[in-house]
């Protein structure tokens, strides 16, 4: 993917239950009252008196959502062997579309046109007044709204959930606004309750509010690790310090999203200079950057720089755009938390999105759904594992010796640079 894409490749109709996991993060919010305190048959009552309802008479709306029990599109079964897996609900939301393409309505168009203009060749057709010319576009209109009320022209797809209640937390692979606002939606109406994306900035805040931390957050600036591209004296030293005005955040609904990608700059370094060991409070993560690393100018100056290799931050490539301003906005990661299973998953970290998780193999499982709840299980273990890392590094990001980690790293930029030319 283009290291300049605001969302990263998310859309998987099992993702859960089988393949890669791919998933954006997002808040559920709700009165006392409203807030589900298990999976239930209450919940699976609301969630199946708001599916997409069967075709009726006149036209569909251009677009329904309603909730699908996750096997597939046309699957209702909310009960617990299906849905219910501990404190966590798998399920999914079927978003239906149905549109003419704008091509076969302008041909439906032409043909009433033709109709009406009296010959069958071009050379002997008469043209059209105001009045005729609405006419046929009313026509076409009808033969539209015809296809639509058979059940043409609908694209059905569907989007797994997984919702762990405990934490409030729904893991999803929605990419794309008007999808998220679908979703968004059903939540409100279905269920009384408001679904926020959790960006890196937004997490961040969600993070040091427990811990009391959160007017830090608003006090820091994008980090200047290097000057701007070609601004240096003879001896390579800074002339000033600016701030980046890194273009992707500032683009985005949350200025603080910068945060996501100085923690995996962060990373970065701590794989190269402290053997990939992050103390995370509640043991040590192991982590390797791997397969990709996609970059961009944090100055909005130099552009992107997208690299693929079994150690693309090993490539010269990597240490010059490094140099230059660029920061990684998605790379491979391999993870391993304490006791656990090693992770790999591509992270868009300014966005805090997964994609492509594999999960560790699972052999003793004795049933489908045995499978499937391991893979939960494992899924939540990766999302708390990164959530771990990031709050490390959000503990050093506000802490008093960041201005110190700063320079170390911005050293580290300056000795791989060095040392790749040399070599």
């Amino acid at each position: 993917m283009n290291a300049g894409c605001a969302a990263a490749r998310l859309d998987g109709t099992m993702a859960f239950r089988s393949g890669g996991v791919s998933y954006a993060r997002f808040h559920v919010s709700g009165t006392a009252g409203a807030l589900p305190s298990a999976v239930d048959d209450a919940l699976f009552d609301r969630l199946a008196e708001h599916v997409v309802a069967r075709d009726g008479v006149g036209t569909p709306p251009e677009l329904r959502a309603g909730w699908c029990a996750g096997r597939h599109l046309l699957d209702t079964s909310f009960d617990w062997e299906t849905c219910g897996f501990g404190s966590t609900l798998l399920a999914g939301v079927r978003i239906d579309v149905a549109k003419v393409p704008p091509e076969l309505r302008r041909a439906y168009v032409a043909i009433a046109e033709a109709e009406r203009s009296g010959g069958a060749e071009v050379a002997d057709r008469r043209l059209l007044g105001r009045a005729e010319r609405k006419a046929a576009r009313e026509e076409a209109d009808r033969r539209c709204a015809a296809e639509l009320a058979e059940g043409r022209h609908r694209r059905s797809t569907m989007v797994p959930l997984l919702w762990d209640l405990e934490r409030s937390i729904v893991l999803a692979p929605i990419a794309g606004e008007r999808k998220r606002g679908e979703v968004r939606d059903l939540f409100a109406g279905s269920l009384e309750l408001g679904l926020h994306g959790r960006s890196a900035g937004s997490l961040a805040w969600d993070l040091l509010s427990n811990h009391g931390l959160a007017s830090e957050l608003d006090e820091i600036r994008p980090s200047s690790f290097t000057p701007p591209p070609g601004q240096r004296s003879a001896d390579g030293e800074r002339l000033l310090e600016p701030v980046p005005e890194v273009p992707w955040a500032a683009a985005s609904n949350e200025a603080k999203d910068f945060v996501g990608n100085e923690w995996l700059l962060w990373m970065w370094w701590i794989a190269e200079t402290q053997e990939g060991l992050v103390d995370t409070g509640v043991g040590e993560v192991a982590l390797v950057l791997e397969r990709a690393l996609d970059l961009e100018c944090a100055w909005g100056v130099s552009g992107r720089t997208s690299l693929r290799g079994d150690a693309p931050t090993l490539l010269p490539e990597a240490a010059r755009a490094l140099l230059h301003g660029k920061w990684p906005r998605r790379a491979g990661l391999l993870v391993a938390p304490p006791g656990g299973h090693a992770f790999a998953c591509s992270l868009q970290a300014d966005r805090f999105a997964v994609s492509g998780a594999t999960l560790p193999e699972i052999d003793d499982a004795r049933s489908e759904r045995e499978i499937v709840e391991q893979r939960i299980e494992r899924t939540l273990e990766l999302d708390r594992t990164l959530l771990a890392l990031f709050e490390a590094f959000l503990r050093a990001r506000v802490g008093r010796g960041w201005t110190t980690t700063r320079e170390q790293m911005t050293e580290w930029i300056r000795g791989r640079a060095a040392a790749r030319a040399a070599a």
